[in-house]
């Protein structure tokens, strides 16, 4: 059985397991990977891939400390989940999203359109976001996440009974 220490020896790899755009190519400090101009998109099945296998890992260490959960078998909704990462990924960065296009188009512009939109961009809490913040709390993120996962019921479990023993 694997660890988390092992699945991530740095444990920023971890965070970013969970809380990455899921839809869209950033670095670690979340500055998004252009391709002509248009964002670069990222293997969301593999995100998915990563998260199912960090759940597997948990449900491992739970059945290896109380034996009932052997009784248990996990469920886990594939195409739900997918779902819910890319919602996740657009209520979360969405602002960002915005921000990091529109200053990769601020090099075709001129110094008054590039002031005009550093103004749009420092008013983009009036656009509706979700989360209108370039850099949300670690807690605003986990909170979102968790309830779309919950909402969603992406993974669940169910209860095998056993056989009763002849009495």
């Amino acid at each position: 059985m694997a660890s988390f220490d092992e699945m991530f020896p740095d444990r920023s790899d971890c965070y970013f397991a969970l809380f990455q755009d899921a839809v869209y190519e950033h670095d670690n400090r979340i500055n998004y990977v252009f391709e002509a101009g248009q964002f670069k998109r990222r293997d969301r099945i593999a995100v998915v891939n990563q998260v199912t296998a960090m759940a597997d890992l948990i449900y491992e260490t739970l059945v290896a400390s109380d034996a009932t959960f052997t009784r248990c078998v996990p469920l886990i909704d594939y195409p739900a989940l997918l779902g819910v990462f890319t919602r996740y990924s657009r209520d979360i960065y969405g602002f960002r999203r915005i921000s990091a296009k529109i200053r990769n188009l601020k090099a075709t512009l001129d110094q008054n359109q590039q002031e005009q939109l550093e103004q749009i961009i420092s008013e983009g809490a009036d656009f509706g976001f979700k989360v209108p913040s370039g850099n949300p709390y670690v807690e605003r993120q986990a909170a979102v996440l968790l309830l779309l996962v919950f909402r969603a019921k992406t993974i669940s479990s169910r209860f095998q009974r056993w056989a009763k023993s002849p009495a």
